[in-house]
């Protein structure tokens, strides 16, 4: 079918889709009455602690002395990843930047998209990020949800989408992490509508927002679209090199501190704190006290880079490696996003929702995806209750290990077809 054809809605309501909002709904409610129990009857924490508040307030990134925090605040709330990042969009350039402003580890096009932004007062600023970043995210499941009827596609997007932690941790923050779910969403809707070209160029802003989701390109490798795979090549590169070009400094020089100011992204997987990541992961079991201090921990710890490395590898190549018709190009592209990269926070793991999307268009749902669909409903739950040695959370030792299930899953519905001899082994 080609990219003008007219979009094909699903077959029959999704069942997997299904399981997954009654399993968040069920999460939600579970992980904040827990949250709530324990804050005020043990006066443990807040619910603050389930998201990130220190960096809203003035002084951590950016000197009150060179912008005046009372002007960027609502109410008591700063939002602070959006703050920060329009504060930067008003520098000559948002790398190279006066002392007491943090230069910013942003790619360049999300910087660039923000500089409308600045010519506007901060509340209708914030405004407009925050609706557009919902209603980004909202409209493909809203088509894709197009078998049900419409006050049940609300409800199932309330629960199964706007109140999953991810979300909500990134409307807290305003991160651009929720553009960047939004056009892979938008993404992901056109390519199972068979309009590779326009899927390409979803990706490709998505990929120059966050740099990480070029892993989703190499669908287009895995179903041999080599022309939607230039093109989204070719648009990343062209959206990422004229703004670098357009700033003050110059292009070498911005682009060497675009380097520098990521290094804390780069090199700082020995945080623990709010950190979902693999490291982290290993990191917690190895400070939570002697019945996990075992060498093979210490072992992977010290090799991190070569471990992850032969991650990314050998999910890369399992990607690419046959035309996948169901989940798994999507599984394996999201976990390349969230599970290797040092430094994970709570709100990345909306790029899952790419895959719940995903559970709405496929045509033949394989009995493994009920599993799918559960174990992406625990994982979008806020975890954030203390557990174990202090700075490490109940996410830090469930997320890792969900993440591993899911990317399994497959291998669980192969083993079943095989004893049914339903089917022929794929994989």
């Amino acid at each position: 079918m080609s990219d003008t054809s007219e979009m094909r809605p699903p077959r029959a309501r999704s069942k997997p889709f299904e399981i997954y909002v009654a399993t968040s709904a069920v999460a939600f409610l579970a992980s904040y009455v827990a949250t709530y129990v324990y804050s005020f009857y043990l006066q443990k924490m807040t619910f603050d602690s389930q998201f990130h508040p220190g960096a809203d307030f003035p002084g951590s990134l950016v000197d009150p002395a060179v912008h005046d925090p009372n002007k960027y605040n609502v109410g008591v709330h700063f939002f602070g990843d959006f703050w920060t990042t329009l504060l930067r969009s008003m520098e000559p350039s948002p790398y190279l930047v006066r002392p007491g402003v943090g230069g910013s580890s942003y790619p360049p096009f999300a910087q660039f998209i923000y500089e409308p932004l600045t010519w506007i007062p901060y509340p209708f600023a914030l405004t407009i990020f925050l609706v557009g970043t919902t209603t980004l995210i909202v409209i493909p499941f809203w088509r894709a949800l197009s078998a049900y009827e419409p006050q049940v596609r609300a409800i199932f997007i309330v629960i199964g989408v706007l109140l999953t932690y991810p979300v909500l941790f990134s409307l807290d923050r305003g991160n651009n992490i929720g553009l960047t779910v939004g056009f892979l969403l938008f993404g992901v809707l056109n390519l199972y509508e068979d309009r590779p070209q326009r899927a390409a160029i979803y990706f490709a802003i998505a990929a120059a927002l966050k740099i990480y989701p070029v892993f989703f390109l190499l669908i287009f490798v895995s179903r041999r679209q080599w022309k939607a795979f230039g093109n989204a090549i070719l648009t990343g590169l062209c959206i990422t090199v004229i703004p670098l070009m357009t700033y003050s400094g110059g292009f070498i020089n911005n682009l060497k501190a675009l380097y520098d100011n990521s290094g804390y992204f780069r090199e700082s997987g020995g945080q623990i704190a709010l950190n979902h990541s693999l490291h982290a992961w290993l990191l917690a079991f190895r400070s939570s006290g002697t019945c996990c201090d075992h060498p093979l921990i210490d072992l992977a710890i010290n090799n991190y880079k070569f471990i992850s490395l032969f991650g990314i590898i050998f999910l890369s190549l399992a990607l690419i490696s046959k035309n996948w018709q169901t989940l798994k190009p999507l599984i394996f592209a999201t976990t390349l996003n969230v599970l290797f990269v040092p430094i994970t926070y709570g709100y990345t793991h909306a790029v899952w929702l790419v895959v719940i999307l995903g559970l709405l268009l496929i045509e033949n749902v394989e009995q493994s995806d009920y599993l799918t669909a559960f174990l992406i409903g625990v994982l979008l739950a806020s975890k954030g209750i203390p557990a174990g040695p202090p700075a490490t959370g109940l996410f830090n030792y469930l997320n890792v290990p969900l993440e591993l299930a899911i990317i399994f899953v497959p291998c669980i519905g192969w083993l079943l077809n095989f004893l049914k001899n339903q089917s022929k082994p794929t994989f």
